[in-house]
Formats: structure tokens, C-alpha cells, sequence
């Protein structure tokens, strides 16, 4: 009488399934097994579709970050980053799950990806080159602060604002425009200056304000900047884990108001997510980790002990 091994068993049946199987909330490794279990009972396609239902919202948070990065105007830009981003999920999500390569957090696996395709595709004739109704000055400064981000990765520095950084940005423009001259496209001292005024979207999600002269208010960041990393934060946190990302809503949803008020501390973190001190000041200390890198990574600010 032969024996089946437990590994030779056939799979249970996969019940039917919702949206809140793949929710972001949910550590991603679990929602994985279930999107490889749908895979391997030939349901893969109806289960992308409703995570891609599930995980709208925070891909549409990515593609915020996109845009604000390069400090592109959201009303022109945030579909077409959200397209980029989507396309990427389509792309490599049913490859990751046909193999076997564990993954914690999906976002911070497809976000290399997904800046590169936005940039390529800012580079391509449908991004900034193909917007014929803006203006060459502004078209310059955008493209300006894309290839900023460029240097940053390549060398690992902060370009300087000189006539050096300017001859390396043109000459980096040359390898894609045959004629910048032509097109307005050659970069000048001018293109260095400040912008004083740029249309952006309140980092909560609410309507579109102009913000003139984004100057720093109180502290190091502007107003809108401080939104921008109380919310890339709170984004990242969640990414992580679902406690993680509490703490880091409590610590941070005041930052994305016109109004902040002070931060919230290690007691306000123990009484709200109901746990022991140490615990919080774990919570704290990983939240204020991830504030440090994004000031780092999209600021270019070093050495804040406490964000």
C-alpha cells in the first residue's frame, strides 16, 4: 500500500475570493501566496484584477511621489505617472508571481522600475518634449530637474548650481535632441533661478492650490515640502507593515494640514495603538528612520537627528 507524502497531496481548492484578500493592509507575502495559489489554478488574470482593484489607492500615492519629485504639476501629470505605475504592476507582477522570489514589500521591489519608466517616458516624444502648449522656459526647468535626479544617481551628489552642472545637463539633452537650440531647449543661468510659483496638489489629496514663492516658513522644509514628506512617509510606512503604518499617521497626519500642530510623541503613540512604551518607542524610532531617508533620498538633507 503506497504512502502520499504531504508534499505530493493536491491543493485544497481555492474558495472564491475578494478585494480585501489583496488588500495593501495585508502583509504582502501573504497576499503573494494567494496571488501564486490563483496562478496555480489557472485564476491568475481574476485575481490581478481585483488586486489591481485593491491596491488603486496606493498606487495612485506612487504615482503622487513620481510627480513631486521632479516637481511636475500634478494636474498635467498624475495620469500619465499612474499609467506608468500601472503598466509596471501588469508587467512584472505576473512574473514575480510565477517564480519563487520571496518579496516583503512590493512597492519597494517595482519603485526602481517604476522611476526609470517615468523618466524614460518623460524623455519620450509623448512626455515633456510632446506638451507643445508649454512654455520652452518652463519645459526647460522640468527637464532640468529630471536631469538633476539623473546626476544624483550617477554620482551619488548633489549637482552644483553652476556653469559646470549646465554643461553636463545640455550635454546629456545633445544624446536625445538633435537641435536644442532649435527647440528652445538649451539650458542658461536663467533656468537655475528659483520658481516662484508652482501649482501643486495638498499632500492629503484635497483641491489643486498655487503656492507662490515656496519658501521655508519655519524650519528647514517649505510648507509644501513638509506636506511631501509627511505623506511620503505615512506611504512608505504602509508599504512595510500595517502597524508601522499607524504610528506613522499618528505621528505624521497633523504635518499635512496648512496648520500643523506639534508631534505627536512616544505617549501619544502608546495610548492610540494600544501598546507597551518600549514597543512604541520601537515604532517611533523605525518611523523616524524612514523620515530621515526620504529627506535624504528626495531632499538632499543629511544629518536631521529628529525629523
Amino acid at each position: 500500500m503506497s504512502s502520499v507524502t504531504a508534499a505530493e497531496q493536491p491543493e485544497p481548492p481555492l474558495l472564491p475570493f475578494g478585494v480585501d484578500d489583496f488588500s495593501p493592509t495585508l502583509a504582502f507575502p501573504r497576499v503573494l501566496q494567494t496571488l501564486r495559489r490563483a496562478h496555480r489554478a489557472g485564476r491568475l488574470d481574476e485575481a490581478l484584477d481585483l488586486f489591481l482593484l485593491a491596491w488603486r489607492p496606493a498606487l495612485s500615492r506612487q504615482a503622487f511621489l513620481l510627480v513631486h519629485a521632479r516637481n511636475l504639476d500634478p494636474n498635467t501629470w498624475a495620469d500619465d505617472a499612474l499609467a506608468v505605475v500601472m503598466l509596471q504592476v501588469y508587467d512584472r507582477l505576473p512574473r514575480l508571481v510565477a517564480s519563487t522570489v520571496p518579496v516583503q514589500n512590493l512597492l519597494a521591489f517595482l519603485r526602481q522600475g517604476m522611476t526609470r519608466a517615468f523618466d524614460a517616458y518623460l524623455d519620450s516624444p509623448g512626455g515633456l518634449d510632446g506638451r507643445g502648449e508649454m512654455s520652452n522656459v518652463h519645459r526647460r526647468r522640468m527637464r532640468l530637474t529630471t536631469l538633476r535626479q539623473l546626476y544624483r544617481t550617477r554620482y551619488g551628489v548633489e549637482p552644483g548650481a553652476d556653469q559646470a552642472f549646465l554643461d553636463w545637463a545640455n550635454a546629456e539633452l545633445g544624446k536625445t535632441h538633435k537641435n536644442p537650440g532649435r527647440s528652445g531647449m538649451v539650458f542658461t543661468a536663467a533656468d537655475l533661478a528659483p520658481v516662484e510659483s508652482v501649482l501643486s496638489t495638498d499632500a492629503d489629496g484635497g483641491e489643486s492650490l498655487a503656492v507662490a514663492q515656496d519658501e521655508p516658513d519655519t524650519g528647514v522644509l517649505s510648507a509644501l515640502d513638509r506636506k511631501r514628506l509627511a505623506a511620503a512617509v505615512i506611504h512608505c510606512a504602509e508599504g512595510i507593515d500595517p502597524t508601522l503604518h499607524r504610528c506613522a499617521e499618528v505621528m505624521f497626519a497633523s504635518q499635512l494640514t496648512d496648520q500643523p500642530e506639534a508631534m505627536p510623541g512616544l505617549k501619544d503613540v502608546t495610548q492610540v495603538l494600544h501598546v507597551r512604551s518600549a514597543r512604541a518607542d520601537q515604532l517611533c524610532t523605525q518611523v523616524k528612520g524612514l523620515a530621515r531617508d526620504i529627506l535624504a533620498e528626495r531632499f538632499g538633507i543629511d544629518g536631521v537627528d529628529d525629523p
